[in-house]
């Protein structure tokens, strides 16, 4: 069964969200997309892989949207163009897919916002400080933004951050992540997705890493495959 990769969004109790980003396939291999990231709860065996190419994985996606949420025919467009080029998703489209949701979710009545994007041209939804909004206001906050994530860029982002940071299409995103920074000689090879894991924890409490997550071309690697911390410093306000 492939695994499609959620950016949802997490309420924490700072009263902030993470309206995740996107990433990457992580998760549903992920949550914000990053603890942000991961709420895949399936093992898999070491080196299982999400489709045997891009042009499956596509294959797959479209009509594998959750009920409710069907893709915006722009989206199928994009993603059809991408499977006339051997599964590749232009700059271009990848571009236009994240400026139709930040139209969308401006539509709905929130702040444009600010995205975050990577060196290799990964783009991350920004932390979104919910302070003083209501129950409900998140509750259609998360909902709004389900729809516009599903409707415009959810899987056209998936299929670009796969082509950028995991061309193996490697299942565990701690695995593809490692896979990413080894290619890139960004680590040595003795360091693992277990060593990933104790870092990506250690930064999320604030505590020293092994490696630099501030240095953009390993935080490229990690935020294509959706383990990528938002910045509460540039927190997002929905309502302005």
């Amino acid at each position: 069964m492939r695994r499609i990769r959620g950016i949802g969004v997490a309420v924490m109790m700072s009263a902030v969200l993470l309206l995740s980003g996107c990433a990457g396939p992580a998760a549903e291999r992920d949550s914000s997309h990053d603890s942000s990231q991961s709420d895949s709860s399936e093992t898999k065996p070491q080196g299982e892989k999400l489709a045997s190419s891009l042009s499956e994985y596509i294959d797959e996606a479209i009509g594998n949207e959750p009920e409710g949420y069907p893709m915006d025919k722009s989206q199928i467009a994009m993603l059809e163009r991408a499977q006339a080029d051997g599964g590749k998703v232009s700059a271009t489209d990848y571009e236009t897919a994240w400026t139709n949701y930040r139209q969308c979710m401006v539509a709905k009545g929130y702040a444009d916002p600010a995205l975050l994007k990577y060196s290799n041209g990964v783009y991350e939804k920004p932390v979104t400080d919910a302070s003083g909004l209501s129950r409900s206001q998140i509750d259609k906050l998360t909902a709004d933004d389900r729809y516009c994530e599903w409707s415009y860029v959810h899987t056209i982002d998936d299929v670009y951050r796969l082509q950028v940071g995991n061309a193996e299409l490697i299942w565990d995103p701690y695995e593809a992540a490692v896979d990413c920074l080894r290619r890139n000689n960004l680590v040595p090879q003795s360091y693992t997705d277990d060593s990933l894991r104790e870092d990506h924890q250690l930064r999320l409490e604030g505590k020293e890493t092994s490696v630099d997550f501030a240095d953009p071309s390993i935080s490229s690697c990690i935020a294509a495959n959706g383990l990528t911390i938002g910045n509460p410093d540039t927190a997002w306000k929905p309502l302005g």
